[in-house]
């Protein structure tokens, strides 16, 4: 079977080979700062095998289009920070 790599430096292939014995079922990722759904994606491949997981993006533009794209996934439009929201950045 021939991989199609979406990453920017195939390391989804990567990963991918090294993870290659989870059974599909089992897999799972969280990718924050998902942004695109497929371009430059680490965890394409992954859902194309049967993975599933948690996608968090702030971006209205890309949230919307991971909620269409990734069905099978908990995404949720958010930032994430080690900062609370009272916290002001120096």
């Amino acid at each position: 079977m021939a991989i199609i790599s979406y990453a920017q430096a195939k390391e989804d292939v990567l990963l991918f080979d090294t993870l290659r014995q989870v059974p599909a079922e089992a897999g799972f990722y969280i990718d924050v700062g998902a942004n695109d759904p497929e371009t430059d994606s680490v965890t394409k491949l992954f859902y194309e095998q049967g993975w599933h997981g948690i996608n968090i993006e702030p971006s209205a533009e890309w949230f919307a289009r991971l909620t269409k794209s990734r069905t099978w996934d908990i995404n949720i439009q958010a930032a994430a920070s080690n900062k609370s929201a009272g916290d002001h950045f120096s």
